[in-house]
């Protein structure tokens, strides 16, 4: 899957969503969803559900992998946007595909998917507008929008139709999956291998140098093991730490 089918998949279930109606006391379909609310951590039913809808979407195109592409997933708008801000793919300038979020009643309180952008011009379908799903149109310099979260795309997809992208699994049975019993590399070994991706200039996002072989670790080791012309595995062999520790100057 490219990026730009990960995106109309999820652009295409949003609009399709438009029209929705909720019932009484804010009860709807998406919160109803098992699968959200573990991804959430609580029931999220009979609470405002701009947030929720969103998760879904995100759930529904791409199962548990959710989680990562959004960075987090929470029912608060706030909380949400906080999941992106604080893995530096927060931006003023939208995208299609993007997390909008909108300021309300003093704080962040609201958001939606962007479904296309044209020029100054952006169209959302939102949760919870108006008691259900909506189609709406701003201008990019309305003072309501906060900003725009970044999926991370590179979870599922590629620009590159070639590139094998991250496999569809949680984080714990990602790292499971990557080093099993007989090929687990000590914490201290995984810590120096992510101080050697910082050097080289890659971000590991809010976790930094935890020791934990992760997604993000995942991604960048793949990166780099591009950048110096060795099969992208995202397994740190032999081969690969000789040539990471070569590092520029």
């Amino acid at each position: 899957m490219t990026k730009d089918e990960a995106i109309h998949k999820l652009c295409s279930l949003a609009y399709d969503q438009v029209g929705y109606k909720e019932r009484e006391n804010n009860w709807n379909k998406y919160a109803e969803d098992k699968g959200v609310c573990n991804l959430i951590g609580w029931d999220v039913q009979n609470q405002p559900w701009c947030a929720t809808f969103c998760v879904w979407l995100f759930a529904e195109c791409f199962g548990w992998n959710a989680k990562n592409i959004m960075y987090g997933c929470s029912a608060s708008c706030s909380v949400q946007a906080y999941y992106y801000k604080d893995n530096f793919a927060f931006f003023p300038e939208p995208q299609k595909g993007d997390q909008i979020f909108f300021y309300a009643s003093g704080d962040i309180n609201h958001t939606g998917i962007v479904v296309d952008v044209s020029g100054s011009t952006i169209t959302t379908v939102e949760g919870n507008y108006s008691d259900g799903v909506a189609q709406n149109t701003y201008f990019t310099g309305d003072l309501r929008i906060a900003g725009y979260g970044r999926p991370n795309w590179g979870i599922i997809a590629s620009d590159d139709e070639d590139d094998d992208p991250v496999p569809v699994v949680e984080e714990r049975a990602f790292r499971e999956l990557h080093y099993p019993m007989g090929l687990m590399i000590p914490q201290d070994d995984i810590k120096a291998w992510q101080q050697i991706l910082v050097c080289w200039g890659y971000n590991l996002g809010k976790w930094g140098v935890d020791g934990e072989f992760g997604v993000i670790t995942m991604q960048r080791t793949k990166a780099l093991q591009k950048r110096v012309g060795i099969t992208p595995d995202g397994i740190v062999g032999e081969k690969t730490w000789t040539e990471a520790i070569k590092m520029p100057l």
